[in-house]
């Protein structure tokens, strides 16, 4: 959850630093906050709403008490001080890299896959709680989100499962868990066998031939329609092209035409279609991402 993050930033629009609806279009925006007698308590940055780099905590006599590191999601602690609940965070961390190498592999883990701190979180007796938030409620329940790396494209938050506090996975409702079917028994191994310009070939030997030279390309996955357990899912690899643009007052609509490739093999798996939406209004609008219409 992004509760703590936003709360800051929306301390920050109160206190008129930001507008509010520039909010999701900060790049970078320093963040100061102090405790009633005016010392510092924490400063850092935000970067997209994320906390980003490393954010300082100081007690009331502006002792150096805490860092986070949000790009290693490292916590490091200074002048004695100390949180509850820390061995069992770091039993929950070490439980989730198990899962992840028996998933895909210990060499592609390391390499491909990285934690998204700024988007796990725990709860507590059925609240939610930033990662790194303090707090005296013992944790009983934790989301964790990771990235995983695609050629030089990182694709955020691919990654998403809960535990419980002894670390099993809790699979109790749907869309609970993203991503976490690995590279299975592959032929090449926990290892893409596609890239860009080998995914653009296969896409013209299938008939895609991109009106502007250019294609969209992504990394997918989805639940299987005969999966049996929220477990069951594939990565994909998604290459489309423009088809039509259609404008019906302030509504518009793009199609697509795209192949799906396995990406741990490179083969072509079968072609699609797909659609995007928008409707612009005066004061603002609404934009859809790419949908398929034939899974």
């Amino acid at each position: 959850m992004r509760n703590s993050r936003r709360r800051l930033l929306f301390a920050a629009i109160a206190a008129g630093v930001i507008s509010g609806t520039a909010c999701s279009q900060i790049v970078r925006m320093p963040f100061k906050e102090r405790w009633p007698g005016g010392a510092v308590k924490e400063k850092g940055w935000f970067k997209h709403e994320d906390c980003a780099g490393t954010w300082k905590y100081y007690d009331t006599e502006g002792q150096l008490i805490k860092t986070i590191d949000w790009r290693t999601g490292t916590k490091t602690y200074f002048n004695h001080h100390s949180e509850p609940f820390d061995p069992l965070f770091a039993f929950i961390l070490a439980k989730a890299d198990s899962l992840l190498n028996a998933q895909f592999d210990s060499a592609f883990v390391t390499a491909n896959i990285r934690w998204h701190a700024n988007s796990s979180s725990f709860y507590a007796q059925g609240r939610g709680y930033n990662w790194f938030e303090e707090t005296l409620k013992e944790p009983d329940r934790f989301l964790l989100r990771y990235d995983i790396r695609f050629g030089k494209d990182w694709y955020p938050e691919a990654i998403e499962f809960q535990v419980d506090r002894s670390g099993h996975v809790i699979d109790d409702l749907e869309g609970s868990i993203l991503g976490l079917t690995g590279c299975g028994k592959a032929p090449g191994g926990c290892n893409f066998q596609v890239d860009r310009g080998s995914a653009r070939r296969l896409a013209r030997e299938h008939g895609l031939q991109a009106n502007t030279g250019r294609y969209i390309q992504y990394l997918d996955w989805h639940r299987l329609d005969t999966a049996k357990d929220h477990w069951e899912g594939e990565y994909e690899w998604v290459v489309a092209r423009l088809a039509s643009k259609v404008k019906d007052g302030n509504e518009t609509t793009w199609r697509y035409d795209g192949i799906v490739i396995d990406p741990w093999s490179g083969a072509f798996k079968k072609n699609i279609t797909l659609r995007r939406h928008a409707i612009v209004e005066p004061m603002g609008g609404a934009y859809s991402g790419l949908l398929r219409d034939n899974r």
